[in-house]
């Protein structure tokens, strides 16, 4: 891996997240805001590790600094979304992805297969939102 590609490290702590490492995943944050300063995902990462690691109160200092640093474009429904579902808020999981959807951002045709909400698929929420933001539902597939 290049040390200072920042999408490589940025799906490495991705994938540390999503395979249940939390400790890696927040490691590989760190490293991405010491070559990412200015990235606001390199803190939403970050938050959502410390989440995952059980340390809450952290998680929610960083992404109140990053949302006084960062504009509303910068950290998205999305990015809030996969901080609701490491908190194991379904219902504000849910009604963020719906919001992002419905507004046809960028990278909202991921929701569908993005393993950080595979969590959600087993919900009849899961099934009723992608309909109403007219989404595939390829859960019965992953």
């Amino acid at each position: 891996m290049s040390p200072h590609d920042v999408y490589a490290r940025l799906l490495l702590a991705d994938t540390y997240a999503q395979s249940g490492r939390p400790q890696e995943s927040l490691e590989t944050s760190l490293q991405l805001i010491e070559i990412a300063p200015n990235y606001a995902n390199s803190y939403v990462y970050q938050a959502r590790a410390l989440q995952m690691l059980g340390r809450a109160e952290e998680s929610a200092t960083i992404m109140n600094q990053a949302r006084m640093r960062f504009d509303d474009t910068a950290i998205t429904e999305y990015e809030e979304a996969m901080l609701h579902v490491a908190r194991g808020s379904v219902e504000s999981t849910l009604e963020c992805l719906e919001r992002y959807a419905l507004r046809k951002a960028n990278g909202a045709h991921c929701i569908a297969v993005d393993p950080t909400f595979a969590v959600l698929h087993p919900d009849p929420r899961w099934l009723s939102m992608l309909e109403r933001v007219g989404l595939p539902d390829f859960s019965s597939r992953l």
